[in-house]
């Protein structure tokens, strides 16, 4: 049995986008200790009925009709995190999302327009704050190789 080839913290980014022309991705620093990615299809369900024997059970056939995906980490609060992310909750204009899972070797990427969720801050008396940050596909997203 062959060993796994994992992928580490460190290969694992979240970058947004600048908007500038080139656009250049950057991670922050907050999204430091939890990172995550899913993808959710979502379908409509057609009931479709055994028409040799109608006593059996339909069987259910799933039809694609969106796909959304969102990305979600937390961390100790970086203080210039607290004002990015602040203000793009605050106005809430779409940024460029490229998700890195592996290396150009090994790995996939995930590139879509994101808008962001929610972002909470928090601390305990004697502590360091710390902030839970997510952000929402908006629009298509697409998936390929990592690039280098």
């Amino acid at each position: 049995m062959a060993d796994v080839n994992p992928v580490s913290f460190k290969q694992f980014q979240i970058l947004i986008g600048d908007g500038e022309d080139p656009e250049v991705f950057t991670p922050r620093c907050t999204i430091n200790t939890e990172r995550s990615f899913t993808i959710t299809p979502s379908y409509n369900d057609v009931e479709i009925p055994n028409c040799t024997d109608e006593d059996l059970p339909s069987a259910i056939f799933r039809y694609a009709t969106s796909v959304t995906a969102e990305v979600g980490g937390s961390g100790v609060m970086e203080a210039d995190d607290a004002e990015f992310f602040s203000e793009w909750c605050l106005t809430p204009t779409a940024k460029n999302i490229k998700v890195i899972c592996g290396t150009p070797t090994a790995g996939r990427q995930w590139t879509f327009a994101g808008k962001p969720g929610p972002f909470s801050p928090s601390v305990s008396k004697a502590g360091v704050a710390n902030a839970e940050v997510s952000i929402l596909s908006h629009g298509r997203i697409t998936s390929g190789a990592v690039s280098a």
